[in-house]
């Protein structure tokens, strides 16, 4: 998906800038905006926050907590 202002949709041979970062370091949404990756040391810090959530989100039973 590559962002131009408040709209996202898919485009073909887009010039385009990794905007979002999956856990893995995969860029899953772009937008035409030059952007700058995240810092390594974010990325590593935040792998270690969601290491192994498989869902992430509010339970839908609070006990479950």
């Amino acid at each position: 998906m590559v962002a131009s202002g408040n709209i996202s949709q898919p485009e073909r041979d887009a010039h385009c800038y990794a905007e979002r970062w999956l856990p893995s370091g995969d860029a899953y949404e772009f937008t035409k905006e030059p952007t700058a990756a995240p810092p390594a040391e974010l990325m590593r810090q935040f792998r270690a926050i969601v290491e192994g959530i498989s869902v992430l989100g509010r339970p839908t039973n609070l006990l479950e907590w």
